[in-house]
């Protein structure tokens, strides 16, 4: 059964957000966020956070996925602007990444976003109402850069780049709550940076 949440601390409530396990299902993760994944502490602090991240993973793998997504969107309770896919976890395929672009087009009216390093996929196909952020940090990979600038840049809106909070060049441009800022994903062309943390 695939596992929802209506928004959190920074996300308001009519943000539907969908997770699957952190680090393991992050094909582009770096050094940085491997060691230092975020998402992590969810899994770890509350114990019903792991299991029912796994199960949605399973869920994405099954052929049924894109219409029992579909059916939880339309069921919701909630009025939903937007759906974050992943505050946790990656697109860890093609055929995954390509379930996501079928929900979305189903609902013209809803804002998909998500924040991504997975620049080794094709996003050819890309629905108008789907965000993508590219997500960089110091341990970005040259190669994967590249991949970003020369092929795949044409499909995102903006990058989000984590910065070492005690590097004296960089300040983070992130408020750090998405209630009172929309910039990832109604802005074009930014670089947002925001802090490790």
């Amino acid at each position: 059964m695939i596992k929802i949440s209506f928004g959190n601390r920074k996300l308001p409530k009519d943000t539907l957000i969908f997770n699957i396990p952190a680090r393991v299902t992050c094909p582009g993760r770096t050094e940085l966020c491997g060691g230092a994944c975020y998402a992590l502490k969810a899994e770890k602090m509350y114990m019903a956070v792991l299991p029912a991240r796994q199960g949605n993973f399973e869920a994405s793998r099954e052929n049924s996925f894109i219409a029992d997504m579909i059916t939880v969107i339309y069921k919701s309770s909630h009025k939903i602007k937007r759906v974050r896919v992943h505050e946790s976890g990656d697109f860890y395929n093609q055929r995954y990444l390509g379930s996501w672009f079928s929900i979305a087009r189903e609902f013209p009216g809803i804002t998909f976003y998500a924040y991504t390093k997975s620049f080794h996929l094709d996003f050819k196909g890309l629905p108008d109402n789907f965000v993508l952020i590219a997500s960089f940090d110091q341990t970005t990979r040259e190669a994967s850069r590249l991949t970003y600038e020369s092929k795949k840049k044409k499909y995102f809106s903006n990058t989000f780049t984590i910065v070492d909070r005690k590097a004296p060049a960089t300040k983070s441009t992130c408020p750090g709550d998405c209630r009172t800022c929309s910039r990832c994903w109604m802005a074009k062309g930014k670089n947002i940076l925001v802090n490790l943390h």
